[in-house]
């Protein structure tokens, strides 16, 4: 498992040496497992958000993730952010707070997925 910070690749993160860039990073981190699986987050200033790339025997599947509970109770309405990595469109559902960000990745780190509590928004189409 390796950690990527402003294009630099970090070998045999720990959980908390992800934790520490975590709790700090002002622009976007990468925790790839050996499979190639990933989740990635990206910040405009207070707005985050989580990708998150599964590789399978035809291929990968690549999807935002969002707040399941507030996905049920919010009209999809866009929001904008402005990232070092250009304009990015997600839904307002997909801004996710640090403390969900950390959740999700230490999940990912541990068990290799997501946690059914947050919606999967399949964006593959985009890569291929």
């Amino acid at each position: 498992m390796y950690l990527s910070t402003n294009h630099q690749k970090k070998p045999n993160s720990t959980w908390i040496s992800i934790l520490k860039e975590l709790e700090g990073f002002d622009d976007f981190l990468i925790v790839t497992k050996e499979n190639g699986d990933y989740v990635q987050c990206i910040r405009d200033n207070e707005k985050i958000i989580v990708e998150y790339r599964k590789h399978d025997d035809y291929g990968f599947k690549h999807y935002v993730i969002g707040n399941k509970i507030l996905k049920k109770h919010l009209k999809t309405s866009w929001v904008i952010l402005n990232t070092s990595s250009g304009i990015i469109s997600v839904q307002k559902d997909e801004i996710l707070k640090i403390e969900e960000v950390i959740f999700l990745f230490k999940e990912f780190y541990d068990f290799s997925s997501i946690p059914k509590s947050f919606n999967l928004r399949n964006i593959t189409k985009l890569f291929t």
